[in-house]
Parts: structure tokens; C-alpha cells; sequence
């Protein structure tokens, strides 16, 4: 370099990235504060209510503490991922945080929790709330055992609201609209194979299945039924029977 001192190979992280610079340009600091860490070992944020809860993830950075700085970021979260939620914490900025595990602590904005359901039913149950992000929660009584984002019908095909029951269960499906009177090349034709864990719960075609052909789980999707990943749609078929309640609001 053009340095008389030569160069450096420094870390910065702020942008968690390797570079060179000139050795000129670094100086012992001497009259600075300290950057901001996060508190020492042995501190905790203000508890503000317990949740003890399965959700799902909205995207958002894993934080070893509740405060956005370069320092406190962990790993990302994707979009749909499991979650279990502890409790909710006061955050430096003041909003709600939740905390996921040992010192680590993700914006509440970033987490879709069941919310309390308009009704409780006994034993195995499914209910569904529709807004959005759209979450799918299995109970047992009225205990939550099992969440997931799903993909919900859209303006013109809805998902219809209300008590229902699943009805019957392909594991392996084939999808037609011909079979319910909408020919395939019509605007909402579709034929789809190997529609995996569907479980119908009305009798004109809407149900719960495994939808491959679509990622953006919680946000409207579908001709009406609710899709979910290849993970989710194993999990309530193995869990749910003919006969389960799924309760649409």
C-alpha cells in the first residue's frame, strides 16, 4: 500500500465483514466512550408477562439482548419458522420483546402467536384464525400444542368461516376444479398433483393440505383452503382424524 506503516486486516462489525485499510488510519482511542454493550451476566430485562407459547416467525433478527444495536444480533429468523415464546420483556426502546431461549430475545412484531380462540372445544381440535398473518393452532382441550402459518382463499374465493369438520383425507391428491364445475382453463381453473396430506373439511373442495407451489404462508393464496408446508401438512394429518373440529373465524 501507500502506507509507510503497511495495512491492516481488521474485522468490523458493524457490517460483519473482513477488510483491509491502511495501518495509518487506526490510532489508540484514548477519549472515547466505550461502544455500548449489552449488560453483563447475570442481568435480565423487565419481565412483563409470561407466554409460554408456540408461534411462528415473521422474518426478524435474533437479538442476544431486547435493544437493535450491531452488537446484539444473533442469526436471522425465516419467515414461518417454529418459535416458542417465554415471556415478554421490556426492551431498551421500550416495546415489547419476546425472549426465545437463553439470552435470546426477537422484537414482539416479529412473532405470530395464537391469539385467546372465541370458543374451546374438548379433546383434539383445530382452530383458525384468519387474520392475517393467517395461524392455524392444534389444541387438546384448551391447551396449545401445535401452530402454523397457512395460506388462506382470497377475495373471490374465500375461506369459509364457521364450525366444521373434517370430512375425509387423501394422502396423495390430485386437484381439479373440473370436479366442481370450474373447466381448468377458466380464470380459476387449476389442476395440481400430488397434493400431499389433504384434508377436507367442507364438501365442495376446501381443506388443509401440503401447498408446494406457493411459499407466502399466512397471506391470501388459495381457492379457499389452507395451505401449509410440507412439515405442517405431516403434522395435522398424523395428529387430526376424520371427524376433527376446525373452527374458522
Amino acid at each position: 500500500g501507500s502506507s509507510g506503516r503497511g495495512r491492516l486486516f481488521v474485522y468490523y462489525p458493524g457490517f460483519q465483514e473482513y477488510a483491509w485499510i491502511d495501518a495509518d488510519a487506526v490510532a489508540p482511542v484514548t477519549d472515547q466512550a466505550p461502544p455500548t454493550t449489552p449488560p453483563t451476566r447475570g442481568t435480565t430485562p423487565e419481565v412483563v408477562q409470561a407466554i409460554n407459547l408456540p408461534g411462528r416467525a415473521l422474518g426478524y433478527t435474533v437479538r442476544s439482548w431486547p435493544r437493535v444495536a450491531p452488537e446484539t444480533r444473533l442469526r436471522e429468523l425465516p419467515h414461518n419458522a417454529s418459535v416458542y415464546v417465554y415471556e415478554a420483556v421490556r426492551g431498551d426502546d421500550g416495546d415489547i420483546w419476546y425472549r426465545i431461549g437463553d439470552g435470546e430475545y426477537i422484537h414482539s412484531a416479529g412473532v405470530r402467536l395464537p391469539k385467546p380462540p372465541p370458543q374451546v372445544f374438548p379433546g383434539r381440535w383445530i382452530d383458525v384464525d384468519l387474520t392475517e398473518p393467517t395461524l392455524m393452532t392444534a389444541y387438546e382441550d384448551d391447551r396449545v400444542v401445535y401452530t402454523a402459518l397457512a395460506l388462506r382463499g382470497t377475495v373471490v374465493d374465500s375461506t369459509p368461516t364457521g364450525l366444521h369438520r373434517i370430512l375425509r383425507r387423501v394422502e396423495n391428491e390430485t386437484m381439479d376444479s373440473a370436479t366442481i364445475g370450474i373447466p381448468r382453463d377458466s380464470p380459476r381453473g387449476y389442476y395440481l398433483e400430488g397434493v400431499l396430506y389433504t384434508q377436507y373439511f367442507t364438501t365442495d373442495g376446501a381443506a388443509i393440505h401440503y401447498n408446494y407451489w406457493s411459499s407466502h404462508f399466512g397471506y391470501p393464496g388459495t381457492h379457499g383452503c389452507l395451505g401449509v408446508n410440507l412439515e405442517d401438512a405431516l403434522w395435522f394429518w398424523n395428529w387430526a382424524e376424520i371427524g376433527t373440529i376446525v373452527n374458522i373465524h
